[in-house]
C-alpha cells in the first residue's frame, strides 16, 4: 500500500502531492485511465477518521454532498457583511444558508447551462459537511457563525485541533469514498467550497480528468479566476463565491451590484 503521508515534517512543503507520491513509488502505473488516479493504491494517514464514520452511517439518505471549508466561506461572508452594512440595512442572523444549494446550479460559470442539473436540489437532500479549525472562530456583529447551520439536520460540523492535517485527510477520503465506497453511490454530485493552495494541489492530483471536459461529478464554489488560489483547478466548473453570498444575504442582483459599486467606490 502506497501511503500519502499527512503528518509529514513541518519543514517539508506539502503543497505538491505529486512529488510525495513519486518519492514513494516511481514505478506506479494507473490501472484505470478513466479515473486518472488509482485511489486504492493510496491512503492518507495520521488524521482523525472517526468523523468519517459518522458521515458514512447516514450518507444514504442524501442525493448530493457539499464539503465546506468553514474559514473560507464564513470568512468571506464576514468580509462582505462588514463591507455592505454601512450601505444597506441587514442582520446577520437573517442570512439564508439554504441559498448556497438552491442557487448553485444557476450560477455555475459554464457555456452550456443545460448540462448543469442536480437531482432533487432541495437543501435538505444535500449532506453538508462543514470542516472547521477548532482554534479559529468567526464572529460577525456579535453572532457566532457556527450557529448559522445548527438548525439544519443535514449539516454536520467537524472541528479539528490539527486542522491542516485533518482537513486534507477528510477531503481526500470523502472524494475517495464518493467514487469507491458503495455507501456513497447514491450521491449524484459533490460541491467543494474552498479556495486555497493545498486544496488546489490535492484536487489537481486526484480529480478525474473528465470533470474538466465533460459533465462533471464535482463542482467548486470559489473565488473568481482573478482572485482564486485554485489555479490548477481552473478547468473545473465552478460558481463564484461573491454571487452565492449575495443570495445568502437575500440580495437581488441589482442590490448586489449597487453595494459592490458603493463599497468599492466604483
Amino acid at each position: 500500500m502506497i501511503e500519502v503521508v499527512a503528518n509529514v515534517d513541518d519543514h517539508v512543503d506539502y503543497k505538491d502531492i505529486a512529488s510525495i507520491i513519486k518519492e514513494k513509488d516511481d514505478g506506479f502505473v494507473r490501472e484505470n485511465p478513466e479515473m486518472d488516479f488509482e485511489f486504492n493504491e493510496f491512503e492518507m494517514v495520521g488524521f482523525d477518521k472517526s468523523a468519517l464514520n459518522r458521515i458514512k452511517k447516514s450518507i444514504k439518505k442524501y442525493n448530493n454532498m457539499m464539503i465546506i471549508d468553514f474559514g473560507f466561506l464564513f470568512g468571506e461572508i464576514k468580509r462582505k457583511f462588514e463591507l455592505y452594512k454601512p450601505h444597506h440595512e441587514m442582520y446577520i442572523e437573517e442570512l439564508d444558508l439554504t441559498q448556497i444549494i438552491n442557487s448553485f446550479p444557476h450560477l455555475i460559470l459554464d457555456d452550456s447551462f443545460e448540462s448543469v442539473h442536480f437531482v432533487d436540489n432541495d437543501f435538505d437532500k444535500w449532506r453538508v459537511i462543514i470542516i472547521k479549525d477548532k482554534n479559529k472562530d468567526i464572529i460577525v456583529d456579535g453572532y457566532h457563525m457556527t450557529r448559522m447551520f445548527e438548525r439544519y439536520d443535514n449539516c454536520e460540523l467537524i472541528e479539528s485541533d490539527t486542522f491542516e492535517k485533518d482537513y486534507m485527510g477528510w477531503l481526500f477520503n470523502l472524494i475517495k469514498s464518493f467514487y469507491l465506497d458503495e455507501h456513497y453511490f447514491g450521491l449524484e454530485k459533490m460541491v467543494i467550497v474552498a479556495d486555497d493552495a493545498k486544496s488546489d494541489s490535492l484536487l489537481r492530483e486526484i480529480i478525474p480528468g473528465y470533470n474538466r471536459s465533460e459533465i462533471p461529478d464535482i463542482y467548486l464554489l470559489r473565488n473568481t479566476n482573478l482572485l482564486t488560489n485554485m489555479y490548477s483547478c481552473a478547468g473545473m466548473k465552478y460558481a463564484a463565491i461573491d454571487q452565492v453570498i449575495a443570495l445568502i444575504m437575500k440580495l437581488e442582483p441589482e442590490e448586489f451590484w449597487r453595494l459592490e459599486s458603493e463599497a468599492y467606490d466604483i
